[in-house]
Parts: C-alpha cells; structure tokens; sequence
C-alpha cells in the first residue's frame, strides 16, 4: 500500500510506534511537570505564611494602638479611672463596669477634648455626669469645648456669691446638659434645674424635734435623690448621692456656707464640693486593709469599697469637716499646695496612692516640696501628671488596682 508521497506504509512500524508512545512514556518530560507543580505549591505557601505573617504583625501593632486598648478598657468589666494631664487644672474621667461615664471637672482649656479622646473610643460622645467642684478656670473651662463635641446628661455644680455667672458657659451652647442642678444656698434651694427655669430638686428648712435645722426635699418623679446633712458630729456639711448606679456610688459634700469663716467666704476653695467614689462589693474590686496599709485579695466584709476621694481644691481648715475616712486612693487637695495640707485630714483618709494634678514648672509652685515630704512620711505611693501623662487606674478584679502613666 503507497501513499501519495510514495512512501510505504508499514504496518509493523506504525504499531511499534504507538506501541512505544503508550507503554514508554518520556520521563524526563514527566518530571519536569512534577517540579513545576512542586514550585507552584511552594510559591503559593510562601505567599501565604509571608500574608499570614503580614496580618499577625499588622494585629500586634494595631493591639499597641490606643484605638484598641481604648476600646478594651471602654467595653471590659473593670472601673477605669482617667485622671487626665490636662495641665495646671483637675478633670477627672471614671468609667464604670457598665459603661457610664462620669467627668469631675474639666480643665482649665480645650485640652479637656483632646485627652479624652486618648482615652474614650472616638464614636462616644456622651457623658452621663458631670460634677464642677468649684467655679474657678482651672476647673471649669474646658466645658466650653467639651460640648462642642459632647452631649451630657446631668451637671452639678455649687453657686456662691463671689463666682461669675458659671452658666453662661452652656446657656447659649445648642449641645447644653440636660440637666443642670445648682447648689445654691442663697435661696435654700440645694438642688434645682435651670435649663429648663423649674425646680425638680427644691427644699424648705424645717426644725426638728431636737431643734436641729436640717432641709427636707420635694423630690421630682424623675428625679429620686436626697440630700441630708450628715449626724451630729458632722452637721457642717451637706451630702448629696448624685450617682447610684449597679456598680458605682458618688456622693457629693460640702461645707455649708454658714460654717465658713467670713474671712475665708471670698475663696472660692472653701466652696469645693468633694466627691467620694465608692465601687459596690459585689463587683470583686480591690480591699484594703487599712491596719496594715497594704493591699489585699480578699474582699471587703461591708458593701461598699471606698475607692477614691477627690477634694477639688478645699482648703486645710475646712477639710476638718469632710466626713470621709479611709479611702484608697486620694486626690490631693489643690494641686499639692502648702495652703491645702492638713494633717489631720491625711491621717483620717489614710490614702495607699496620692495623685496630684500639676503642669510641670508651673508659676505657683505646685506640689510644695512640704506637700510631698509629709505624704512620703506616711508612706503614700505619690502620682502627679506633672507633664508625665495621664494617670490610668483599673481595677483589677479581687486583686490590687493597677496605676500606670499614659
């Protein structure tokens, strides 16, 4: 049989050839398959241990943010208090377990909202509290910027004679509290609203059988507090319970002005209003034995730990009247001014820290080198912001209270 091209077609040969293509495969062909394929899986598990890689280290870092560590500290279940480096002025941030948030004070400038965006998540934007110890600068100017970009829900704060029309800083603010209760003395009104120009808080002086003057409250339905004076051995001074929350209580006092001397009516200080932090036992929080001056695991046997004292800035003399004692932490009275040491008060609160808020080289001198020496000699652990940063506390379940600088 011939094809076209006159070569012979041979039957033996053409199955031989097929033969041979079936049963003998090219090995060399074959394995260079096998090694491409080999260093296609290699190049594929490179790329992804080096994008597994990329992400853990990408994770590692964005957990050094403050971003994340904010969000961790806002949405756990521990008390975090902030005391806030905002220069020569206190402001003063506690969140409690439940996420509410309470500012004492706000600074002397528009640092207030800087500093606690270092420490808040950046979609919070509203406060549950806010307590003005007093109405001078350092305290109180940083709510001029604060409800720019906050919205809060209550604000307390003290009238006297000698400060300046105090509301006029959120009176024509669109973001203004929506409760704003004055302690005001003049009028024997402790507590009153004056957003909306009515009293929901007001009260009349009666006499008791004992002949003591002491004030009894019209409360409104919305608004259960009580303010009384204290027992007989402290009736200088009002108590109010701002805050009664599922795992914080505040209370605030302060020396009625009556009490004050008329040399010292024209200070401000004198006016301060002290607020006591006290966590609730039932959420674990630390106990302090107080013979001992040492912090330990157990809890405390009563229901209330008293966590931290903050003292605006109350003069020595009148820290005599304040009916706290033993407190765990102490804000030191007046940014650790001479003026403001009291002995007397220190031995009765017996604070484990101290924290002061002071501008490093500040003009006043603040803390007094006195100041210092003696809260040492008591064996007081001191923190100051003092251009360090922010002071940072949290709870640490039934254990001790972690303090550290942010």
């Amino acid at each position: 049989m011939k094809y076209r091209d006159n070569h012979t077609y041979n039957h033996n040969q053409t199955h031989k050839f097929y033969k041979g293509f079936i049963h003998k495969p090219d090995i060399n062909h074959t394995g260079s398959k096998v090694k491409r394929a080999i260093q296609n899986v290699t190049r594929t598990s490179s790329v992804f241990f080096v994008v597994l890689a990329t992400v853990i280290l990408l994770l590692f870092e964005i957990s050094k943010t403050d971003l994340f560590i904010n969000s961790i500290n806002y949405y756990d279940s521990h008390c975090h208090i902030y005391f806030l480096d905002i220069g020569q002025g206190d402001s003063t941030l506690v969140k409690t377990p439940d996420r509410k948030l309470i500012l004492v004070d706000a600074g002397p400038d528009e640092s207030i909202q800087y500093k606690l965006s270092e420490v808040l998540p950046f979609w919070v934007n509203n406060i549950d509290l806010i307590i003005i110890s007093h109405t001078h600068e350092d305290h109180t100017e940083g709510l001029v910027y604060l409800l720019k970009n906050y919205s809060v829900n209550e604000l307390y704060y003290r009238k006297t004679d000698i400060d300046t029309d105090f509301a006029k800083i959120f009176r024509d603010f669109h973001n203004k509290p929506r409760n704003v209760y004055i302690y005001d003395e003049r009028k024997k009104i402790h507590l009153s609203n004056c957003v909306n120009d009515n009293v929901n808080r007001n009260s009349h002086i009666k006499s008791t059988s004992t002949g003591k003057t002491s004030y009894e409250y019209n409360t409104h339905s919305s608004c259960s507090k009580s303010v009384i004076y204290m027992d007989t051995k402290w009736q200088k001074v009002v108590r109010d319970r701002v805050f009664d929350g599922k795992y914080v209580v505040l209370e605030n006092a302060y020396v009625l002005r009556e009490n004050i001397r008329l040399s010292d009516r024209k200070n401000l200080n004198n006016y301060s209003l002290v607020t006591a932090v006290r966590v609730k036992n039932n959420t674990g929080h630390v106990n302090f034995d107080y013979n001992n001056r040492v912090c330990t695991n157990s809890l405390s046997k009563s229901n209330i730990i008293n966590l931290l004292l903050l003292t605006g800035d109350l003069e020595a003399t009148y820290q005599d009247f304040i009916p706290y004692s033993k407190f765990l932490i102490l804000k030191v009275p007046h940014q650790g001014s001479k003026d403001a040491l009291n002995t007397v008060f220190l031995d009765r609160v017996m604070p484990y820290y101290a924290v002061i808020f002071a501008s490093i080289n500040n003009k006043y001198g603040h803390p007094h080198v006195v100041t210092l020496e003696k809260y040492k000699e008591k064996g007081v652990q001191i923190y100051c912001t003092c251009g360090k940063g922010t002071i940072h506390v949290r709870s640490l379940g039934n254990k001790d209270v972690q303090i550290e600088y942010r």
